[in-house]
């Protein structure tokens, strides 16, 4: 839900809360584009030495924080400063996303596998396989379409009629995402897998 809701809110952020102009997209994405390769490969990296939860966790905790931060904008900057503070906020928003996609799918492998070797052996063990991929998977995929229709919703509500604009409402949007990222983020918390993974 805050993942969709960070990326409808996006754009808007951009042109209604830092005041973008044509040229200054190029420049912003650009530079956003940086701290995207640089959190892949430091994400990347931090996943095989510190292991998949940890480091979805993270991920995730940093856009919490990130999510808080976004209430600086109402302080009145003055717009370069704004536009900077805005890139580097925007560039650890899209770094940090990246790990809603990098992880869930090996994370989900990884507790399949884990529960699967409770099985006695190895004919049962592919069978579990076989039963829980199906079952975690179908979960999950249920889980993102269900999420993504009420943060479909709360967009709705959040920029009907003349809020679509408004910098006051895309900034508590961002905010409130926080809430989602910390729920989430004391749910990973509770995952245990294997020291392998």
């Amino acid at each position: 839900m805050a993942v969709r809701i960070v990326l409808v809110g996006f754009l808007p952020f951009l042109t209604f809360v830092l005041l973008l102009k044509q040229t200054d997209y190029l420049v912003f994405f650009g530079f956003v584009g940086l701290f995207t390769v640089v959190g892949f490969l430091y994400w990347r990296h931090r996943a095989t030495t510190h292991g998949l939860i940890n480091t979805f966790s993270r991920t995730v905790f940093v856009l919490m924080m990130v999510s808080v931060l976004m209430l600086l904008f109402y302080i009145p900057f003055p717009q370069l400063l704004k536009q900077i503070i805005g890139g580097v906020v925007s560039g650890l928003f899209v770094s940090s996303l990246l790990g809603g996609y990098l992880f869930p799918n090996p994370i989900t492998a990884a507790l399949i596998e884990d529960t699967a070797n409770f099985s006695p052996d190895l004919q049962s063990k592919q069978e579990a396989v076989k039963e829980l991929s199906g079952s975690y998977f179908g979960l999950n995929l249920f889980a993102l379409n269900y999420s993504s229709g009420i943060a479909g919703i709360l967009l709705g509500v959040i920029f009907a009629g003349v809020r679509a604009d408004d910098p006051v409402f895309i900034i508590l949007a961002f905010s409130f995402t926080g809430i989602f990222f910390m729920i989430g983020y004391l749910f990973l918390k509770k995952i245990k897998l294997s020291p392998t993974h």
